[in-house]
C-alpha cells in the first residue's frame, strides 16, 4: 500500500513554522535547556542534587 504522509490540521496549527501559533520556539527552547536536564537524571539521582546549576554553567 502506497500511503503519502501529510500533517493533520492540529499538526499544521502548532508545528508549522509559518503558523501564527506555532510551538516551534517552545520546542527549540526545550531542546536546548530542559532536554539537558534529562541527560543529567542519573547524576541527580546518584548525587541527590538538582542539576540545573551545572547545566547553566555550561
Amino acid at each position: 500500500i502506497n500511503k503519502k504522509y501529510s500533517n493533520t490540521q492540529l499538526s499544521d496549527k502548532y508545528l508549522v513554522s509559518t503558523s501564527p501559533v506555532t510551538l516551534n520556539g517552545y520546542i527549540d527552547h526545550n531542546n536546548q535547556s530542559s532536554y539537558l536536564l534529562w541527560c543529567k537524571l542519573r547524576n541527580a539521582i546518584q548525587e541527590n542534587t538538582p542539576q540545573w546549576q551545572q547545566i547553566l554553567k555550561q
